[in-house]
């Protein structure tokens, strides 16, 4: 056998191998890209295929993710799960357009030093669901999707106020509670389930301690003033 037959023999022996470990995340690939373009009608990058949760005579479900091909900083979850492909792609885009409208409360309303996190998700609700086939798979808007699902669709707020240094957990300031306020305000006016995580850390490596105010759902709606919060201002768990 001469030289070039063995190194082509190993080489094929090395395609097989490789084909036989990349094989089926290729091809689950191209199935979910295929799924996301069917569905949305644009072209979709899928990344990051990992099966999760398998096992002796358990299927498990393979995992990914996806982003616009337009849009490559716009991520979302993908999943082929025994009912079939799921995806998270109305919410990455719904959570990317709360990003930017609370962007332009905060700078207007409680200005600089304020880092937020803005996530738009869904819950399972007795007989309502956003439905997984959308008309021509076109998104509803933030806006539309709060009106269209109320009560599925959740607006959630993580905040970190570094505008002053907290000197106590025990006894909070006024301007303390009335820049919250203005967060609580803006999730009311919004009239979906909400959730809200203020957080007041000073970052200048000073030793002050880190106070948080937690509120969820119907907690959020019963404060109708910065003085409600009091109660809910504690020292964060260390």
């Amino acid at each position: 056998m001469s030289p070039s037959t063995i190194i082509g023999l190993l080489l094929l022996a090395c395609g097989l191998v490789w084909l036989a470990i990349n094989g089926g995340a290729l091809i689950e690939r191209y199935r979910m890209t295929w799924y996301l373009e069917e569905k949305y009608g644009e072209e979709f990058v899928v990344t990051n295929i990992k099966k999760e949760g398998s096992g002796l005579g358990v299927r498990g479900e393979i995992n990914a993710k996806a982003s616009p091909k337009n849009n490559r900083s716009l991520t979302f979850k993908i999943a082929n799960m025994s009912n079939g492909y799921h995806d998270r792609y109305p919410e990455a885009l719904w959570s990317s357009q709360a990003h930017g409208e609370v962007k332009r409360y905060i700078q207007a309303n409680l200005g600089e030093h304020v880092d937020f996190t803005a996530r738009v998700a869904t819950r399972i609700m007795p007989g309502k669901t956003v439905p997984e086939s959308l008309p021509n798979g076109k998104i509803p808007s933030l806006e539309q999707a709060l009106d269209k699902y109320r009560g599925i669709v959740t607006y959630s707020l993580s905040v970190r106020d570094k505008s002053s240094i907290v000197t106590s957990c025990d006894s909070p300031t006024h301007g303390q509670l009335d820049r919250a306020y203005k967060i609580i305000q803006f999730l009311k006016s919004k009239g979906v389930y909400s959730t809200m995580n203020y957080l007041y850390s000073s970052d200048d490596g000073s030793s002050a301690p880190s106070c948080i105010i937690m509120l969820q759902g119907e907690q959020l709606e019963t404060i109708s003033n910065s003085r409600d919060l009091i109660k809910y201002y504690k020292a964060t768990i260390s």
